[in-house]
């Protein structure tokens, strides 16, 4: 099944690095489903499927800035 259809079960998981990921899971025979997605917010997603037929998704957050120290 495919990822967006009703029943269909995946797990995510949160990379630092999502091309860093893709590659080394495209290198274990898993392969890539479609391009990776940047979302508005900045987050940038991916589905890859495995050689048993199991999804994952990957999302790398985009990084935020700490707020400045107030002077007191």
């Amino acid at each position: 099944p495919r990822s967006c259809d009703v029943g269909s079960a995946h797990l995510t998981f949160a990379v630092s690095d999502i091309d860093e990921m893709i590659a080394r899971v495209e290198a274990a025979n898993w392969q890539r489903l479609g391009i990776t997605q940047t979302l508005p917010t900045g987050t940038r997603a991916a589905y890859v499927r495995g050689p048993e037929g199991h999804t994952m998704e990957f999302m790398q957050f985009p990084v935020t800035k700490s707020a400045p120290a107030s002077a007191n």
